[in-house]
């Protein structure tokens, strides 16, 4: 097979703890002909003075972008994609490692499937703050392979962003889409499918570490984040009016999993509202409109129970 150039781009902010441990991931690539694309969004710490050094010490095989001032998550995900020249991209957080043989492994699949538009792996999800392992993502985000965007419409991104290697070729001119400040990397896949009748694989290996910290923008509950997964359906559903039951249902799931999440942070009135939507779009049968019932009564009766003692 032919070895393709692969390019590993990385995102990074204010990382100093982590950066160094990112790059000297992505140098341990047992696959040979590979890229590293690093662009920094205007840190206040020693993150550049860091990459500074990989650069100099492994010339030729980093190269850097130093953005002026804070462009955010997705204008600076924006900003390495397109500096990336490979035929396949790996897109990642200065926060994340990846494991030796990830980028071999995947270039492997990618070039045995032509149709694959990209595929993920499994990664041990790490706390920074405990020191230790919080179990595998495939434990919390069950993956699945297929064809098509509908089910990622629906059900979310099957693998943890910084596991997937995208076919270049399959990306969109514009990348990602800038009207979503945060959370971009969903519907990247989801228009990597759109205008293509490609599939996506997963490897069952854990091939990367994704870390967790107090900086790490899905640590935490976050309106953000929930306006951007929302705007991403209603961008699919105005985009493509076809995809119009498979983005209400995604949205029934969104609202769904916004309840659990404020419910086990004991926010009881963000619980309930987001219990109370999934009720009201009357989709009787959905197994989300049967969850919700049962813990809108609980989220209720911790209420009262509180109230009453």
């Amino acid at each position: 097979m032919i070895n393709e150039l692969v390019s590993i781009g990385i995102i990074t902010y204010n990382q100093e703890d982590l950066i160094g441990d990112c790059l000297q991931s992505c140098l341990n690539q047992t696959y040979d002909n590979f890229e590293v694309i690093v662009a920094d969004d205007c840190s206040q710490d020693k993150t550049r003075d860091i990459i500074i050094q990989f650069v100099e010490k492994y010339p030729g095989r980093i190269r850097y972008i130093f953005n002026a001032v804070n462009l955010g998550i997705t204008k600076n995900s924006n900003i390495v994609l397109r500096a990336c020249k490979g035929t396949f991209v790996v897109l990642m957080g200065g926060d994340d490692e990846l494991h030796s043989e990830k980028v071999s492994k995947q270039v492997d699949r990618l070039q045995e499937n032509s149709n694959l538009a990209f595929c993920g792996h499994d990664v041990d999800v790490y706390s920074t703050l405990q020191s230790k392992s919080l179990g595998l993502y495939s434990q919390r985000q069950y993956p699945f392979e297929g064809s098509g965007c509908t089910k990622i419409i629906e059900y979310g991104q099957p693998y943890c962003a910084m596991s997937i290697m995208f076919r270049r070729s399959c990306i969109p001119e514009y990348g990602y889409d800038e009207r979503l400040l945060v959370v971009s990397d969903w519907k990247l896949c989801i228009d990597a499918l759109t205008n293509n009748d490609f599939s996506y694989g997963y490897i069952k290996e854990v091939l990367g570490i994704y870390k967790r910290h107090s900086n790490n923008i899905t640590d935490t509950i976050n309106n953000k984040r929930m306006v951007d997964c929302a705007l991403t359906l209603d961008i699919v559903e105005f985009t493509h009016p076809k995809y119009k039951k498979f983005a209400n249902n995604g949205r029934i799931r969104l609202y769904y999993f916004s309840g659990i999440s404020y419910g086990l942070n004991k926010d009881i009135l963000n619980a309930s509202y987001y219990f109370f939507k999934v009720i009201f779009s009357f989709r009787f049968f959905n197994i989300y409109y049967l969850k919700s019932i049962y813990h809108l009564f609980n989220t209720c009766l911790r209420f009262l129970l509180k109230n009453r003692a």
